[in-house]
């Protein structure tokens, strides 16, 4: 596998370098930019993990609706404050 350094645009094998990649230091030999991490989460994988955590949230905000719902539909009726004399 071929690992292109975005700054100087070089190619490495990635056995060649596997002892920088390993030790996760990730510059370039040639320029000593950051190389992209070639194991890394592929952008495709990240809108997944927050859809995961907005229907976790919304399912937790209709919970927390039903329940206050239920509790103000139960209680005894009340005089509004204003109409206590």
């Amino acid at each position: 596998m071929n690992i292109q350094c975005q700054h100087c645009k070089v190619e490495f094998n990635s056995e060649d370098i596997a002892h920088t990649l390993k030790n996760g230091k990730f510059k370039c030999p040639v320029c000593g930019g950051k190389i992209k991490n070639p194991v890394a989460e592929s952008p495709e994988s990240t809108p997944v993990s927050i859809n995961k955590y907005i229907v976790s949230a919304f399912i937790i905000l209709v919970i927390v609706i039903a329940f206050s719902a239920i509790y103000f539909l139960n209680q005894p009726t009340r005089q509004p404050l204003w109409q206590i004399k």
